[in-house]
């Protein structure tokens, strides 16, 4: 699993966690608002019903002590009461949720009503005022019994309302420790993930850069934990094996210089012995074996110097304004005398291919691949060279009808010192001048890549920025080097070289 991707799903999954916690908390907590809020209403109708019934009461012991006394005060009280009574009823009215509380209610409040008007009626008639009150007594008494009922009721309520807070608040309080819990399990998962995959690997990568460090070249990192400290050690496992591929191309670069010194060595060795018994004429041929296989020699040196300067870096440019045409074709010629199997065909545009460059060193990559394709090709064939324009790019191709390059060696083959493994001891050569040829085009703003397949040749493509586009047209070609014996292609207008 890769580090982003376990992030993105351990964030997930705890936000989806505690959203539903987060919910079920709310819920919770709006059950108890909604529940606390009913229980105060119901607590505040049994204390309205309480004073509704008290002043019932004395509304009607106000009204016996009236007749009994006559007094206005009693009168006054009266009607205060009543008002109130009646104000009583609407603020009960208002409390009241349920359909059943308001039946109730109603109740109580037609019992007090019938009480009113009992009450009035008896005030109009001559009756003692032991008989009055006898006669209201039971509409007074009829009507605190609904009051009393309805009292119960709400205690009856108000109780079931506490076991519902009870429940709930127990309710929030497991949701608390589950959460609780949960934060733990959390806690404790995520460290364990932690440690397996990523203190654990990373420890272990750690240990293996130490070992190696230390000289055992043959350890490797393991591939555990994330995807990114995978791509870690794989990336250390890698490096150790190009270091270790380096080290076998360095003595295999050591084997290869032995081997090309020992025979120009021999020569010298044998020729230098040869020289001392023998005759004048004998001496010339000699000394021309030793003159040339001292070239041979100075020239192997000079080039291993050479790749070792650009490889290290410790070279300049010194660019100035060239056409490519003319030195293409100074190239060629210089190759042409050297191999009586292969055609060269050159094809150039009319335009000048005019590019800023080290001279020098661009010579030296078109001699570099130039060779290579003769030497490549040890049966012969047609070596083309080709030249292009484009708006912003330069192309020269160097293709040949060789031995090829087999798919696993077209991207090591750029790599200094390195060989395909079947070349070398067929043909000589230390492994540098591909590796120089990249670095001076990549020092050019260039690019130098290969196409081949094995037996059918290869096409090794230059590209150079184009630093002036003259706007003229690129399809037409000429002979830039003509050549009295080269074949006649009319259906290619082509330049021709034929040793």
């Amino acid at each position: 699993m890769k580090l982003k991707t376990a992030s993105f799903t351990y964030s997930a999954s705890l936000l989806i966690l505690f959203g539903l916690f987060s919910v079920a908390l709310l819920r919770t907590s709006r059950l108890l608002k909604t529940e606390t809020r009913d229980l105060i209403g119901a607590s505040n109708s049994v204390q309205m019903a309480k004073e509704l019934k008290s002043q019932l009461l004395i509304h009607n012991r106000n009204a016996f002590l009236y007749h009994l006394k006559h007094e206005p005060r009693l009168l006054q009280e009266r009607v205060l009461q009543r008002a109130k009574i009646n104000e009583q009823l609407k603020i009960l009215y208002s409390l009241e949720k349920s359909e059943t509380d308001s039946i109730s209610l109603a109740h109580v409040s037609e019992a007090i009503q019938k009480y009113f008007s009992l009450r009035d009626e008896i005030e109009e008639r001559q009756l003692p005022p032991l008989e009055k009150y006898q006669l209201v007594s039971d509409q007074v008494d009829g009507a605190a019994i609904l009051i009393d009922q309805l009292i119960a009721h709400k205690f009856e309520v108000m109780k079931n309302l506490e076991s519902i807070l009870g429940h709930q608040n127990q309710f929030a309080r497991g949701m608390a420790w589950a959460l609780l819990a949960v934060c733990g399990l959390i806690l404790v998962g995520l460290l364990w993930v932690s440690v397996l995959y990523i203190a654990n690997p990373l420890v272990s990568i750690a240990e293996v850069i130490r070992l190696y460090s230390i000289g055992n070249e043959q350890i490797r990192a393991p591939l555990s934990g994330l995807v990114e400290i995978r791509k870690i050690a794989e990336t250390f496992n890698k490096m150790a094996d190009r270091i270790s591929e380096k080290r076998i191309e360095h003595i295999r670069f050591i084997g290869a210089i032995a081997h090309d010194l020992r025979n120009p060595l021999s020569s010298i060795s044998m020729a230098a012995e040869a020289l001392q018994g023998d005759d004048q004429k004998s001496r010339v041929d000699l000394s021309k074996i030793i003159y040339n296989q001292s070239l041979f020699l100075n020239r192997l040196v000079g080039d291993l110097l050479e790749g070792s300067r650009i490889e290290a870096g410790n070279w300049n440019l010194k660019k100035q304004k060239t056409i490519l045409n003319e030195l293409i074709v100074e190239c060629v010629r210089l190759f042409q005398s050297s191999t009586n199997i292969h055609k060269f065909i050159v094809n150039l545009p009319t335009d000048p291919m005019i590019v800023f460059c080290d001279r020098d060193r661009m010579s030296q990559v078109l001699n570099n691949l130039i060779s290579n394709a003769i030497k490549y090709s040890p049966f012969g064939g047609e070596v083309v060279v080709r030249g292009q324009i484009f708006p912003d790019r330069l192309f020269i191709t160097i293709t040949d009808h060789g031995i090829g390059i087999a798919p696993e060696d077209q991207v090591k083959i750029f790599s200094p010192f390195y060989r395909a493994k079947q070349l070398d001891t067929q043909i000589p050569g230390i492994g540098l001048g591909l590796s120089s040829s990249r670095k001076i085009v990549e020092a050019h703003g260039g690019i130098l890549t290969v196409e081949s397949e094995l037996g059918e040749g290869s096409v090794f493509k230059i590209e150079l920025p184009n630093p002036l586009f003259l706007g003229t047209d690129q399809t037409t070609f000429n002979e830039v080097v003509p050549n009295s014996t080269a074949e006649s292609e009319s259906s290619r207008p082509s330049a021709s070289f034929l040793d």
